[in-house]
């Protein structure tokens, strides 16, 4: 990368994290992170303190997909600041593509971490020990039926309506995402939307305004 385009970009950036970091539910966030970080405050590791150490990881996650996200942004903004829409048949970043991928990746691990943290209230373990660690779904449904899989726990129904909003289309289409990832099909980014002349079988597929918006 050429200098000028450095300084470009880091100009960029800071202007991408000072509009992130100025929304109020951001700002909501770290006052919550902040004590968070209080609470641990402790010598040695206890499982009691399990969900606790679940919700950090949750912190540090989120700071990635900020991260992540403000990181895309820019990119793409010097990308169409130094490629024209018609300059040539493909419009995709190596760049603007590794950190969307950062983000979804994160959000994608970030709802199983905060069910783990809701379980771990409920039956504090030690990960460590732990070969198999149950995701979002498994934990939803013994939070539901805990009678079904013999445990004994009360007052988790607003647990399971937080949870519950987790679940729709959005994060199908994360699901959708990683699998064609697992399976080869890299999805990408087309910075100025996707053409009937691009190989659209190999791409994630957001193909009309409303869904590109949502994303």
């Amino acid at each position: 990368m050429e200098e000028k385009d450095s300084l470009i970009l880091n100009e960029i950036f800071g202007r991408k994290e000072k509009e992130f970091t100025s929304k109020k539910q951001w700002k909501q966030f770290i006052e919550v992170s902040d004590r968070l970080y209080d609470a641990m405050a402790v010598d040695a590791f206890d499982p009691r303190l399990n969900a606790v150490h679940w919700a950090s990881d949750i912190v540090k996650l989120l700071n990635e997909i900020a991260f992540s996200f403000c990181w895309m942004l820019s990119y793409a903004e010097l990308y169409k600041g130094n490629n024209p829409r018609n300059s040539q048949p493909a419009h995709v970043s190596f760049q603007v593509s590794f950190f969307a991928d950062n983000c979804i990746t994160r959000i994608h691990s970030c709802r199983d971490k905060i069910a783990l943290m809701v379980w771990a209230y409920y039956t504090p373990f030690n990960p460590e020990e732990k070969h198999e660690i149950l995701n979002y779904y498994e934990i939803l449904k013994r939070l539901k039926y805990p009678l079904k899989y013999g445990i004994r726990i009360k007052g988790q129904n607003q647990f399971v309506k937080n949870l519950d909003t987790l679940n729709g289309e959005i994060f199908n289409q994360i699901t959708i995402y990683r699998h064609l990832k697992i399976h080869r099909r890299e999805p990408r980014i087309e910075i100025y939307g996707a053409k009937n002349f691009h190989d659209i079988d190999y791409m994630f597929p957001l193909l009309d305004e409303k869904e590109i918006k949502q994303w």
